[in-house]
C-alpha cells in the first residue's frame, strides 16, 4: 500500500492536516484533497494575503535520523494507563467581550488558512509553534512538515465558516471555536493561540462535536460490512439528486472498525491506483471521511458535492497490513442533477 493512501486520506480530520490529513487521522489528530470542481474551497490563486514571520533557513531531517530510536521517543504520544491514547479535553476559558480582540484572533484564524491555501508552506509551518507541530505533526523540527505539506498539500484546501466563542485564559492565551470545510466536510475544533514573535500562532486544538449543516439536505444510510462480508460497502440507492448537502448515515454493521472516505478518482483511474508508489495521483480529490468502531454509526456531512461520480474507500488496514480497499471495500455514488 502507498505510504500516503493511510497518511493523508485519513484524513486529515481536521486541521492538522489533512494536512495531516496530512497527516493523519490515524491518531486522533485532525486531518483531506484539492480544490477542484466538485469542491467549494477557494483555489491558491484566490486566497487572501498571508502575513507570516517565516522559518530561519533550514532543511528537513534525514529519514535515517527519523527512523531513529531517539527521536521515536521525541515525538511520541501521550498515553494512559493500558495503551490507549489519551483524549485532550477542550479547555475554557473567560468569555472575550472586547470586539478588538475577537477581530484579532478572527483574522489571525483566517491568516494561518490563507497561507496554506496559498501553498505557502514555510509560512504555515511558522504560524505553528513548535508544540503544535510535534503534537500533530509529529515534527520537531518544523522543515519535516513543511515537506509534509508539500507532498500532500495538492490534497487539502479549507474554507472557514465561522470564529466563535473566544476566551482567554489565565496566561493570556486565547480560545477560539473554529468551523471550517476541509475540504466539503464541515469540522469543529477549539483552537487555542498563542502570541510569539508579535503574530498569534496555533498551540493547540481540540476535536468539538460535528457541526452538521444548515443547509438543505438529503440522507442515505452505508452499511459497513455485514453479512454480506466484512470488507463490503451497502449502499441504500447508489444514486442522488443533488443538494446543498449530502449526508451519508454510516452503520458498521461489521466486527472490525472501517471508514468513509469519499473520493473523485481522476479521469481514467481506479481505486489500484491509488495503492502505486509514490505521492497521489494528480486530479485525485478528497471531500471527507467518517471512521466508525464495530457497532457504531454516524453522520458524515459533505456541502456543496457537484453531480459526477463518487468512489468510497476504506483505507484501513487489517493486522497483516492489507488495505481494506484492496480486499472489496469500495463502492461508487453517482450524484445526479436536479431536473430542470
Amino acid at each position: 500500500m502507498s505510504d500516503w493512501t493511510r497518511e493523508s486520506l485519513h484524513p486529515v480530520r481536521g486541521l492538522a492536516i489533512a494536512l495531516l490529513g496530512a497527516i493523519a487521522l490515524a491518531g486522533g489528530s485532525s486531518s483531506a484533497a484539492f480544490a477542484q470542481d466538485a469542491s467549494p474551497a477557494a483555489s491558491p490563486e484566490a486566497a487572501a494575503p498571508c502575513d507570516a514571520p517565516g522559518l530561519p533557513p533550514g532543511t528537513p531531517t534525514a529519514m535515517e535520523e527519523m527512523a531513529s530510536p531517539d527521536a521515536s521517543e521525541a515525538i511520541a504520544s501521550p498515553v494512559v494507563e493500558g495503551g490507549a491514547e489519551a483524549t485532550p479535553v477542550a479547555p475554557e476559558g473567560t468569555p472575550v467581550d472586547d470586539q478588538a480582540v475577537i477581530d484579532e484572533v478572527t483574522a489571525a484564524v483566517e491568516n494561518i488558512f490563507n497561507c496554506f491555501n496559498n501553498e505557502d508552506y514555510v509560512a504555515t509551518a511558522s504560524l505553528f509553534t513548535s508544540n503544535y507541530l510535534v503534537t500533530e505533526f509529529e515534527a520537531s523540527n518544523p522543515y519535516d512538515a513543511v515537506a509534509q505539506f508539500e507532498f500532500f498539500g495538492a490534497l487539502v484546501n479549507f474554507t472557514l465558516k465561522s470564529v466563535d466563542n473566544v476566551q482567554m485564559l489565565d496566561d493570556g492565551r486565547l480560545l477560539a471555536d473554529v468551523t471550517y470545510l476541509n475540504q466539503n466536510q464541515p469540522i469543529a475544533e477549539r483552537w487555542e493561540l498563542v502570541e510569539e514573535d508579535g503574530y498569534w500562532k496555533l498551540d493547540a486544538d481540540y476535536e468539538l462535536p460535528d457541526p452538521g449543516t444548515e443547509l438543505d439536505s438529503v440522507s442515505m444510510g452505508v452499511q459497513l460490512g455485514g453479512p454480506e462480508g466484512e470488507y463490503t460497502f451497502t449502499l441504500a440507492r447508489d444514486t442522488l439528486t443533488a443538494q446543498p448537502a449530502i449526508i451519508l448515515h454510516g452503520l458498521n454493521a461489521g466486527a472490525e472498525a472501517h471508514e468513509i472516505a469519499v473520493l473523485t478518482l481522476p479521469e481514467g483511474a481506479s481505486v489500484e491506483d491509488l495503492f502505486a508508489d509514490g505521492p497521489p495521483p494528480a486530479g485525485l480529490t478528497f471531500h471527507g471521511a467518517i471512521e466508525l468502531g464495530p457497532g457504531e454509526e454516524g453522520d458524515l456531512v459533505l456541502e456543496g458535492l457537484e453531480p459526477g461520480v463518487y468512489t468510497l474507500v476504506c483505507f484501513f488496514e487489517t493486522p497483516d497490513g492489507e488495505s481494506h480497499a484492496a480486499l472489496g471495500m469500495v463502492a461508487e455514488l453517482t450524484i445526479e442533477a436536479p431536473a430542470a
